[in-house]
């Protein structure tokens, strides 16, 4: 199969004749998966994100695009880039634009948790530090951007236990973000399901849970940005997810969870889904649509977990919405 590959390229410093020189390349988890397409006997052929995407998508022709364009520019960006997609008329990897947008959307997503009839924490949106918080939200609460991903703008002070540390916090991220997303905080264990859907049928691989039993002893265990991304600090060097059995009563009401979210979905793709587990119940938190794919994810330790190797998965994601399937599915 003819494959376009569509990437953002990533800025690398280096030094040369002792000046520092930066260059555009492609990151190394895009490398990553062109290696693995390309051992599936895929004619993979690069392409970085412009706003000409449609014009050069046509001129190229390929089967299939896969979809590796990433960034931390929230909805406007992951909007117009799935519109592009949607406009070549070519098949492409991952969710759509608007099972993407839903998720992605905070506002949205809780209102989508609760027609789904599953558990997820009373939260409050503030476009102004003069809001009111409303009585019903109790401490301690978490605030989060509405319309950002991958942890963007979530600090270990993210979590407040008082109307002092919300209002600094609240000063703090609405001079970054227009509308925050303020939210009951739940201290209990964390788990992230990696989910691969199908217009009802959904595949669930095998369960993650957070592991912060060190560096978080007097801290909220939250995965931040620095937990996700910043691999110099203690937050991202002593944060662990691990594919560990639950016990069968909690791994039961999670798997519940997850179906009830997924068959109400009417379209394809793959998503991680991060849930809380206090006390007896289950709470969705989050679906992270088209998650970042590199050798150490979390989708990558599920498919391994399952005897599933990572060039099997990433064919898994390139069948689900080739051609041929999609051709089938609308028989």
């Amino acid at each position: 199969m003819h494959i376009t590959y569509l990437y953002c390229p990533e800025e690398v410093v280096k030094q040369e004749d002792g000046l520092l020189v930066r260059e555009m390349t492609v990151c190394t988890a895009d490398k990553y998966l062109i290696e693995r397409l390309k051992a599936n006997g895929h004619e993979v052929e690069i392409l970085e994100y412009s706003t000409n995407l449609v014009e050069e998508i046509k001129k190229i022709n390929p089967d299939f695009i896969f979809n590796g364009a990433d960034a931390f520019d929230g909805v406007e960006f992951h909007g117009n880039l799935l519109k592009q997609l949607e406009e070549t008329g070519i098949p492409f990897s991952g969710c759509n634009k608007e099972t993407t947008l839903l998720f992605t959307d905070k506002t949205k997503a809780k209102e989508f948790f609760k027609r789904c009839e599953v558990r997820t924490p009373e939260y409050q949106i503030f476009e102004t530090k003069e809001q009111k918080l409303n009585e019903s939200l109790q401490y301690p609460l978490i605030i989060k951007p509405v319309d950002a991903d991958a942890s963007e703008g979530i600090d270990e002070d993210s979590v407040v236990h008082g109307e002092e540390q919300l209002n600094k916090k609240l000063n703090e991220v609405l001079l970054r973000f227009k509308k925050v997303f303020v939210e009951k905080y739940l201290d209990g264990r964390e788990f992230c399901v990696p989910v691969i859907f199908n217009r009802g049928e959904v595949n669930i691989l095998p369960i993650l849970e957070i592991d912060f039993t060190e560096h978080f002893e007097n801290k909220p265990k939250i995965l931040s940005f620095k937990a996700k991304w910043n691999k110099n600090t203690n937050a991202f060097k002593n944060t662990y997810s691990r594919v560990k059995e639950a016990e069968s009563e909690v791994d039961n009401k999670i798997k519940e969870t997850v179906q009830k979210i997924f068959t109400k979905i009417d379209s394809s793709g793959y998503a991680t889904i991060d849930l809380r587990f206090d006390k007896e119940n289950v709470y969705v938190l989050e679906v992270n649509p088209n998650p970042y794919l590199a050798i150490e994810c979390d989708f990558i330790k599920a498919a391994k977990q399952v005897g599933m190797t990572s060039n099997e998965f990433v064919d898994k994601i390139v069948t689900m919405n080739n051609k041929e399937t999609i051709k089938a599915r609308e028989k």
